[in-house]
Formats: structure tokens, sequence, C-alpha cells
């Protein structure tokens, strides 16, 4: 069994690269890609994340069709499927039981939700790169 990780999901790569980079420095085991197209290969592998953190609007694939994919593979069924967006989360009908969290965050909001949703991808120690 390898060690719980997120998948960060986000059309805009300055936004993936800060989640990613905000993740991986709190100590989470953390990949990043730029649509949804490209997170549900991964889904389809052996190795499934704990949790995919995805923005809600993203092109081609929204995040609300990347979730109800993910919903309705079995083999997912453990995977938690969380929201970030910049849309009012009163205002628009997320799914039931969707995890929401509105942009824009700072580092602390995002490592606790992520805390909260998917515990274990959490590293006890971040260590410095070897020699």
């Amino acid at each position: 069994m390898t060690q719980p990780w997120v998948l960060v999901v986000d059309d805009d790569r300055d936004n993936l690269n800060i989640i990613v980079e905000t993740l991986d420095s709190a100590g989470f085991v953390v990949r990043g890609v730029p649509s949804a197209r490209e997170a549900l290969k991964l889904l389809d592998g052996a190795d499934k994340p704990c949790a995919v953190l995805c923005d809600f609007m993203m092109p081609h694939t929204s995040g609300l069709d990347l979730f109800r994919q993910v919903r309705n593979d079995a083999a997912l069924d453990d995977v938690a499927v969380l929201f970030v967006t910049a849309l009012m989360p009163r205002l628009v009908p997320f799914p039931p039981g969707a995890a929401v969290l509105a942009k824009p965050f700072g580092d602390t909001q995002l490592i606790a939700f992520m805390d909260s949703h998917c515990p274990g991808a959490h590293r006890q120690a971040v260590t410095a790169p070897g020699p």
C-alpha cells in the first residue's frame, strides 16, 4: 500500500502551482494536473488518492462533471471530491454533501480543509532534500 495522496485539478496553471506548492510545503503528498481529463486518467490507475481537490469551473470537463464521474465509479467510493471556487457557494447548486472551499483562501484555510478531508496524506514531518 502506498502513502495516501491528494490530487489537485485546476486549469489555471498559476492556481494549480500555488495549491500544489502550498500543500507540498505543508507536508502533503500531492500531485497536480491541469484538466479533469488528466485527472480521470490518473484515477483509472491502481493507486487512488484519498481526495481530489478540483476547481469547479474548468473548460471541456467541469469540476462538477468530474465529481459525477468519480461518484459513479464504485472503485472510487472512498475518494473525497472537494471543490475550490470563486463562485459564491450559497448561490451555486453544489451536489449534496459536497465540500467547498471558496476563493480567495489562505494557506491555513487550505491546509485545515485538506487535513479534515484527507488526514492520511499529511506527512508527519517534512524533510529537506538530500545532497
